[in-house]
This record gives C-alpha cells, sequence and structure tokens, in this order.
C-alpha cells in the first residue's frame, strides 16, 4: 500500500489540510506531519539548530496518523523521510493552501517549499492551492480528478507538480 505524508504550511487544523488527507485516503495509507501553527511564506527554510517537536496530534479522520510539528513545513517532509515514518513516503502532498502558488509566490510559498524538500528527498511530490477566498466549491469538485492526474505523472528529479484550484462559482469552471 502506498504510504503517503500530508503537510501544509497553514498549520495542523487547516480545514483545507483536512479535505486532502480526507481526499488521499482512496490513494494509500495516510501520515500527516503538518506544522503546529502558520508558517505561510516560509519558503523552503529548514531548522538547522536547535530542535524540533513531534507531538501526536489527535485527527478527526479514522486511520490517519497526524503529529503537530515545531518546524517548517520543510521540516515536516525532512524528518518524515529521515525517519518518523516506518519508511520514506511514496507520495509527498502538501497543501491545500490558502492563496495560490504561481509564478513569483513560488519563491516564498512553504507549500512549494516543502514539496520541493519531498522531490529532494527522492519522493514524487504535489503541492495544492486555492484561491485565499475561494468557497471550496471548485477544488472540491476536481479534488480528486487533479490527484489522480498528478500522482499518475512521471516527473524529473527534483521536479514537482504545481496544482492551482481557481476560485470562481463551480458552473464557470471546465
Amino acid at each position: 500500500m502506498r504510504r503517503i505524508l500530508i503537510t501544509n504550511d497553514d498549520g495542523i487544523d487547516s480545514s483545507g489540510l483536512l479535505r486532502l488527507a480526507q481526499a488521499a485516503q482512496a490513494y494509500g495509507e495516510v501520515w500527516i506531519i503538518a506544522p503546529d501553527g502558520q508558517r505561510s511564506a516560509a519558503s523552503h527554510s529548514i531548522t538547522l539548530h536547535g530542535h524540533i517537536d513531534l507531538i501526536p496530534h489527535p485527527y478527526p479522520l479514522l486511520g490517519v496518523r497526524a503529529y503537530s510539528c515545531s518546524g517548517t513545513p520543510a521540516d515536516c517532509v525532512r524528518v518524515a523521510c529521515r525517519g518518523a515514518l516506518p519508511s520514506k513516503p511514496d507520495l509527498v502532498l502538501c497543501g491545500i493552501n490558502y492563496g495560490y502558488n504561481a509564478g513569483t509566490d513560488l519563491q516564498y510559498s512553504a507549500t512549494a517549499g516543502a514539496a520541493f524538500e519531498g522531490a529532494f528527498q527522492g519522493v514524487h511530490s504535489i503541492a495544492l492551492s486555492e484561491r485565499a477566498d475561494a468557497d471550496h466549491a471548485v477544488t472540491d469538485a476536481y479534488l480528486d480528478e487533479a490527484l489522480r492526474y498528478a500522482i499518475g505523472l512521471e516527473t524529473g528529479p527534483r521536479d514537482i507538480v504545481n496544482v492551482n484550484f481557481p476560485g470562481g462559482p463551480l458552473e464557470d469552471c471546465r
């Protein structure tokens, strides 16, 4: 069974993380290691000095193992790949981020930074974002289709898949 690591930059209690974890359960065993609070715009920063705490976190989805992390989103991926999980994940999902990750925003995005860390660790990695003020209708309608497509893509070493769901009415999206 595929082992899936999910993280984000909006914190472990984010509704976007919950929605992504629900959808990911169809693709394998879900583990969450996510920041204990907001870490937007942390880019690909990692903790070099000091310690990183991982604390078991009760999660509302049956079968999902979750931990809050005192570090950055990239730290979350790094500690997962280096021993916090029973084995390296087969897939890293980052999101669902509130706010697009496109253009120069990718330089600052901790969602993309976490996906890049997954790629650096040799794991197929996908970043998912939606418009910050979206009502989630478009994302929720197309999330499974986008995941299936992105999981199936062949990527080169250190490449990520970056998915941005548009806002607006569902009927305007195709």
